[in-house]
């Protein structure tokens, strides 16, 4: 019936992971032109308005079934979003960061990623849930309101151009990996 994708589930799922790829080689893109976008408090709130702005990204970090539809179950969906989801952005960012003097260690890190995981899906469903009328912020405060919550959870910086040299490259071989894997969830036979 169709003629590259088995089920129209599969040809779904192509058009959804081209929306990740499409984010992750923004973030690729910007990351490798300001190598201190790496920082917490730059990164985050690039992170949560780079999801809002691909639609089947905003989906997925939404929960939006009602776009998603069947795709909300599908194995490969959801492998994606056990990759790329908040919680598992936080679980490979942050030992990043914490190696290189961009968070505090001073707590375990499973309980830091959620914080911060919990951070971010706020900050998902406060700007998905309340118009910008309501909110009482520009974009560009809500933005600061992001970047100070992070720099509070995770303390102040203490990297040095090194460090921040070293996470920038750290982040772009993440993303590639990230890319990597959801090119072979749409092309299964890929080596």
């Amino acid at each position: 019936m169709y003629l590259y994708w088995s089920t129209k589930e599969d040809l779904f799922h192509g058009l959804f992971a081209r929306d990740f790829l499409a984010m992750l080689d923004e973030y690729v893109d910007m990351l490798t032109a300001d190598p201190d976008l790496c920082r917490p408090h730059r990164l985050f709130p690039r992170l949560v308005t780079g999801a809002l702005t691909h639609p089947f990204v905003r989906a997925l970090h939404t929960r939006d079934s009602d776009l998603l539809g069947v795709l909300a179950e599908h194995p490969r969906s959801r492998d994606m979003f056990a990759t790329l989801g908040p919680g598992a952005l936080m679980h490979m960012v942050l030992p990043v960061w914490r190696r290189h003097r961009l968070a505090r260690t001073d707590w375990p890190l499973d309980r830091q990623a959620y914080a911060l995981r919990a951070l971010m899906t706020g900050f998902l469903d406060s700007e998905t849930t309340t118009p910008p009328a309501e909110s009482g912020l520009p974009q560009e405060e809500r933005s600061d309101a992001m970047s100070a919550a992070v720099t509070a959870l995770l303390g102040p910086e203490a990297a040095g151009p090194d460090d921040i040299r070293a996470t920038a490259d750290e982040g772009l071989r993440l993303l590639h990996e990230a890319r990597e894997a959801i090119l072979a969830s749409i092309t299964p036979d890929r080596k």
